[in-house]
C-alpha cells in the first residue's frame, strides 16, 4: 500500500473511533480542523502531505469514502473499547 493510502484509512479509522458513524462531510470538516490545531506542530512536508489528504477526502465520490471506511475497519480499530 502506498503511504498516502495508509494515511487516509488510518485516519478515518481514527475519527470513527472517536465520533462513531461518519459521513465525507463530516469527516472531511473534522479533519480540516484537525490539520488547523496540529499545523504548528509539524513540519512543512507533512502538512502538505496532510492537506493532499483533506483534499482527497474533499473530492471523492461517496462510494469510495464508504470502500475507505470498510478498509479502515478491516485493518484498524474503529470503535472505542
Amino acid at each position: 500500500m502506498e503511504e498516502n493510502t495508509v494515511n487516509i484509512a488510518y485516519g478515518i479509522s481514527l475519527m470513527m473511533k472517536k465520533h462513531g458513524k461518519l459521513s465525507q462531510a463530516k469527516a472531511s470538516k473534522r479533519f480540516k480542523q484537525f490539520l488547523s490545531e496540529i499545523e504548528p506542530f509539524i513540519s512543512e512536508d507533512e502538512f502538505w502531505e496532510m492537506t493532499e489528504i483533506e483534499n482527497s477526502l474533499q473530492i471523492m465520490e461517496s462510494e469510495e469514502f464508504e470502500a475507505w471506511k470498510r478498509i479502515a475497519s478491516q485493518y484498524y480499530v474503529t470503535r472505542a473499547v
